[in-house]
Order: C-alpha cells, then structure tokens, then sequence
C-alpha cells in the first residue's frame, strides 16, 4: 500500500478507496496491506463467451 501511495502521490484514503472499487470490479484481488494483480486464465474472447447470453 505504502508503494501505491507514494508512488501516484494520493492519500491512504484514496488508495483504499480505489483498491476496493478494483477488487470489487475484478481488476485485482486485494491483499492485507495492498493488492495482487489477476492473472487471466482465459482468453477474453472465445465462442464460449459469445453464446453465454443467446436465448435458444
């Protein structure tokens, strides 16, 4: 966390807010004192994902 915050130059409250909206989204997981990055293990396009939201 200390990173992030010196880093962007923002405030404890801000890094915190901004971690839980990312997490919240998926963007990344959040960790005690900070946060990990996700690695995808699926590609973002695929037939797949395209037919999930057809009705048969």
């Amino acid at each position: 966390m200390e990173q992030v915050i010196s880093r962007l130059g923002i405030s404890p409250a801000t890094a915190r807010r901004d971690i839980n909206k990312l997490d919240e989204s998926g963007r990344l997981k959040k960790v005690r004192n900070g946060a990990e990055a996700i690695s995808e293990q699926r590609p973002r396009w695929s037939p797949m994902n395209i037919h999930q939201g057809a009705k048969p």
